[in-house]
């Protein structure tokens, strides 16, 4: 079903949103790039075997920090998200970017103890979950309206440039410093970063603040209750397709690399494929963006889950040689969409009011699902010797999420929120 199509005048406004909230726009990509959900999630697969090796860890075992992790903050991001609300984001985003590089940089203390590597992962995810997207697609939901998906897709372009340099940069940095100092280096890159972050966005707050509890009495209708709000049969959809869509793609991207050395490809090259699944990203969601403005998002989402679905089932055969960038590619393109969707989709089903809370419900749900891909990934590994059964899991959690979005109703009207 598509949504009415723009007209010239209307397309003209929405681009010149676009160029006059640049800076709102960069600063959310920097933000995004450099968020635990992008720099911890897209080296974790680099640290694999220089872990395993180290200190003789199961990779299943060494998964559960990620678990561990996004488990926290499946927990945490509905109560962040009512905060961010309440009191904004800006009050929360700084220390958050500051406390979580910290910790992070921490694991280069590791000592051998598995609870040492689960109890700092935990700590950075918490931590980090208050300069995470939920920050940043709350802020351009706020500015922009028309353009919103462009502008979305544009911003959360920042952790699909991640994704083309971080695993690389990390297999150098190991390579060269050893994963102690790559830890190191990496938290260092990221608590930097702020300066630029804070210039970029220095202006952007005053368009959110008219959404953080303060907006004029009388400008809109009181927003319904919150249990009201998270029982429609809209919220269980979006939140099962945030957890399908979420196994069945960051299972595979944290295992990639150590399923193409273990098929023979060199740890440089497998970190080079990895990080074609950041330039998959990048294109899509700028694409996914764009197409959610003019046509009905579900359906949008669908068809570029359909590029994932294709290369797990090319890696369940065994493909190998530059056939797997071409999967890096495709599982790019619909690791790119899943996000963008999730936020346009709260944005137009949902009160603006309270954004934070209902995306925190499902980027907790998202997290359920990226927790659980990677562990039985690594787990299915550990018990056959093989990716093949987990692959295949990934697969069915795909299809299952295109179902559900299948499901979702028409857009509601603006005065039916």
């Amino acid at each position: 079903m598509a949504m009415n199509q723009p007209s010239p005048d209307e397309t003209d406004e929405a681009m010149r949103q676009v160029l006059r909230g640049w800076p709102v726009i960069a600063g959310s990509a920097l933000g995004v790039g450099v968020s635990f959900a992008a720099v911890a999630f897209l080296s974790f697969g680099v640290f694999i075997r220089p872990l395993s090796d180290a200190f003789d860890w199961g990779r299943g075992s060494i998964s559960i920090a990620i678990t561990v992790a996004h488990l926290v903050l499946a927990g945490a991001a509905p109560l962040v998200g009512r905060f961010v609300d309440r009191v904004g984001a800006r009050r929360v985003l700084y220390p958050s970017i500051a406390l979580w590089s910290i910790s992070f940089a921490s694991l280069s203390l590791l000592d051998g103890g598995l609870t040492h590597f689960y109890v700092v992962f935990l700590i950075s995810g918490v931590l980090g979950l208050g300069s995470s997207t939920l920050i940043y697609t709350r802020t351009i939901a706020a500015w922009f309206d028309r353009s919103r998906g462009l502008a979305l897709g544009l911003a959360m372009s920042g952790v699909s440039v991640a994704g083309v340099a971080i695993p690389p940069l990390t297999q150098a940095l190991v390579d060269g410093w050893g994963w102690r100092n790559a830890y190191i280096a990496l938290g260092s890159i990221v608590i930097s970063s702020i300066p630029l972050i804070a210039w970029l966005l220095r202006d952007s707050w005053g368009a959110v603040d008219h959404t953080e509890g303060t907006a004029p009495t009388g400008a809109e209708p009181e927003p319904p209750p919150r249990p009201r709000a998270r029982r429609t049969r809209t919220f269980y959809l979006i939140a099962g397709v945030a957890s399908l869509a979420a196994v069945g793609i960051h299972g595979i991207m944290i295992h990639l690399i150590p399923l193409l050395v273990d098929r023979g490809t060199s740890a440089a090259t497998a970190a080079l494929v990895a990080s074609v699944v950041g330039l998959g990203m990048l294109v899509s969601r700028i694409a996914c963006g764009y197409l959610m403005d003019r046509f009905f998002a579900p359906r949008v989402t669908i068809a570029f889950f359909v590029g994932p679905v294709v290369a797990i089932a090319l890696l369940y055969a065994g493909v190998s040689g530059p056939i797997v960038f071409l999967c890096a590619l495709l599982l790019g393109v619909g690791s790119g969409a899943e996000v963008d969707a999730m936020a346009y989709l709260t944005s137009r089903y949902f009160r603006l009011e309270e954004f934070g809370e209902q995306y925190g419900w499902f980027y907790g749900c998202f997290m359920v699902g990226s927790s659980l891909g990677p562990l039985l990934m690594g787990y299915g590994f550990d018990q056959t010797g093989s990716y093949a059964l987990p692959l295949l899991g990934s697969i069915l959690a795909l299809v299952g999420a295109c179902g559900l979005l299948a499901l979702i109703e028409p857009y509601p009207d603006a005065d039916a929120l």
